[in-house]
């Protein structure tokens, strides 16, 4: 049998180790995960998502809702209710206390399903007028 010869971590290659470059953010300010792009394009659609809400915010949408029991529970369940207000404010933050959380997590899959589902129904609509 041959004996393996051990590596030996030279001074050589612990010097190559300690050169990888690390990659920073730029501005160290920036929340983690908050896209500057995405709060703007969100922040400029507000006022038209306010002005048009009774083309979008419709009985259809109402009816998707009401037809979800498991969203409708959760938008009366406190917990759910504050860790979306805790996504609003502090989302980052929110991202790592929801993280291992199922139930807030499965609200957000349905809800985004939902919203996606109907919003994608509404541009279908207009592109056939």
């Amino acid at each position: 049998k041959k004996k393996k010869k051990k590596k030996m971590v030279t001074e050589k290659r612990i010097k190559e180790i300690e050169e990888v470059p690390t990659i920073r953010p730029k501005n160290t300010n920036e929340r983690v995960g908050v896209l500057p792009e995405v709060q703007q394009t969100m922040k400029d659609a507000a006022p038209f998502m306010e002005r048009t809400k009774d083309q979008w915010l419709n009985a259809d949408l109402l009816q998707k809702f009401q037809s979800n029991p498991f969203l409708l529970e959760c938008m009366a369940d406190p917990s759910v209710v504050g860790a979306l207000k805790e996504f609003e404010t502090n989302p980052s933050e929110a991202k790592k206390k929801y993280a291992n959380n199922p139930r807030v997590l499965k609200f957000f899959q349905e809800y985004f399903k939902v919203m996606g589902a109907h919003f994608t129904n509404l541009g279908e609509a207009e592109e056939k007028k």
